[in-house]
């Protein structure tokens, strides 16, 4: 039986998928296009005070118009207890474009489908909602996230126990080496889901991008977060598919 630190390691990282396209953590604001699509394959191994956990992730994105994505993103735990998590849907909307930055608005509809007893459900209504910012100059990208998650709880002690609002902010950095390669820093901050925790888990992500045409992406990257006095370790591999 896996221990609770497992547990509530493996909610975290299922929920956390669906934020970002993969390897990073901060999102972009930049959208597929009408009636363009994107699939993403990607999967993590992470360690974590002596537990090791192995999670994936299928994420659909349809564009809706020129300037709206929506999306379906699929989390899973590879690692027993093995399974569907908790599946979101939502969109995110380019409202602006100027001097070079590009502003969007996300939000995501968790849904509490992933079974809770067996510690693949979070047991809760979430919605992630926030503002991206993408600025681009010659080779370099710079990703800037606000975002603040809304959760709902079915039971009273989980209420008791945890935030109902949960603010991150965080920056990524990619340089493109080339038509082919691009290399990217992330980094940020949030708030911990437990109000019995005051400091705040800090992470630090690198990431290579390796795309042998326009329409594919295969991407490594490497993350370590600090959490109330432990470290997080993160190796990840994914797959990103564009097409009409």
């Amino acid at each position: 039986m896996k221990s609770k630190s497992a547990i509530l390691l493996i909610l975290g990282l299922l929920i956390k998928s669906a934020f970002a396209a993969h390897p990073l953590s901060s999102d972009d604001s930049v959208v597929q296009g009408k009636d363009k699509q994107q699939l993403e394959l990607n999967t993590d191994s992470v360690r974590f005070q002596g537990e090791r956990v192995q999670v994936g992730d299928i994420t659909y994105t349809y564009g809706v118009n020129d300037d709206l994505d929506a999306f379906l993103n699929l989390p899973m735990n590879l690692s027993r207890p093995s399974g569907i998590a908790d599946v979101s849907a939502g969109g995110k909307w380019q409202f602006k474009e100027y001097l070079g930055h590009l502003l969007a608005f996300k939000a995501a509809l968790f849904l509490p489908s992933g079974n809770q007893q067996r510690g693949i459900g979070q047991g809760r209504y979430s919605l992630d909602m926030g503002l991206i910012d993408s600025y681009t100059r010659s080779a370099w990208t710079v990703h800037g996230n606000l975002m603040l998650t809304a959760s709902r709880y079915q039971h009273s002690e989980d209420r008791a126990e945890n935030r109902k609002m949960v603010w991150r902010a965080s920056t990524a950095v990619m340089y493109q080496a080339n038509a082919k390669w691009t290399l990217t820093v992330d980094t940020g901050f949030t708030q911990a889901d437990s109000k019995a925790v005051s400091s705040r888990p800090v992470y630090l992500l690198g990431g290579i991008i390796y795309s042998p045409n326009t329409n594919m992406d295969l991407d490594v990257g490497i993350r370590r977060e600090r959490i109330a006095g432990n470290t997080e370790k993160r190796l990840g591999i994914g797959l990103t598919m564009r097409y009409q």
